[in-house]
């Protein structure tokens, strides 16, 4: 009897965790001043991540080739910008709509890693 309760417990609460499991990370970044903050992010190989990327100064853009993903960003506007960690290493994302000035500067890195 005890075991069939175990059993049943397990197979009511599996699918709770696999929602969970599979709900990306969020991360804020705000871009500004031709710059993102942070610059730097790190990231598990295979990692489900969920960029929620303000923009306070104007418009800009995202783009992140090593995931594929290359969007605008809208001044006073939070975009969310969703994809899969690469495979280990250290990548580069850049601003992808040209902002002024300072725009080919406005780059940060991706550090992947095996966790």
């Amino acid at each position: 009897m005890r075991g069939h309760r175990l059993l049943w417990t397990g197979l009511l609460i599996a699918p709770f965790l696999a929602v969970a499991a599979d709900t990306p990370r969020e991360i804020p970044v705000v871009a500004k001043n031709w710059e993102y903050q942070p610059n730097v992010i790190e990231l598990c190989s295979g990692e489900r991540v969920r960029l929620l990327i303000e923009t306070q100064d104007r418009d800009h853009g995202f783009e992140f080739k090593a995931a594929g993903v290359k969007v605008k960003l809208l001044k006073g506007k939070v975009t969310p910008v969703e994809f899969t960690a690469p495979a280990p290493g250290t990548y580069e994302f850049r601003c992808a709509f040209y902002c002024g000035k300072g725009h080919k500067g406005m780059k940060g890195q991706v550090v992947v890693r095996n966790c």
